[in-house]
């Protein structure tokens, strides 16, 4: 292996029959952009716009085809999470408050 470039390691097969090609390959803790990867890096910053989850959604069907669909909102909350935690980036904030606590009277106590 030659030197590094940037965070990449350039590869140079002696071995083939056309020459040294230079292919550059992720190093450390670097990944390579996956489909899945550039489609929830394309949702976080989507949630991250206030885009409403069911518009994601339906912008999702239009993306790529490489690119694995969502179709529940759970979904899409779950894959902009899972590309903050990934990246360290600032996490999405909830949409909807959790529901509320159920309120008990002093009457129904006793049951």
């Amino acid at each position: 292996m030659s030197g590094a470039t940037h965070a990449c390691v350039t590869w140079q097969p002696e071995h083939l029959p056309c020459g040294p090609v230079d292919v550059k390959r992720p190093v450390g803790g670097e990944r390579a952009d996956t489909p899945a990867e550039q489609r929830n890096r394309w949702i976080y910053g989507e949630v991250m716009k206030g885009t409403p989850y069911q518009a994601i959604i339906q912008k999702l069907a239009k993306k790529p085809v490489d690119w694995e669909r969502i179709y529940h909102p759970q979904g899409v909350a779950a894959a902009a999470k899972r590309f903050a935690v990934a990246h360290k980036l600032e996490m999405p904030q909830p949409r909807k408050p959790g529901r509320p606590k159920r309120r008990i009277n002093q009457t129904q106590k006793n049951f």
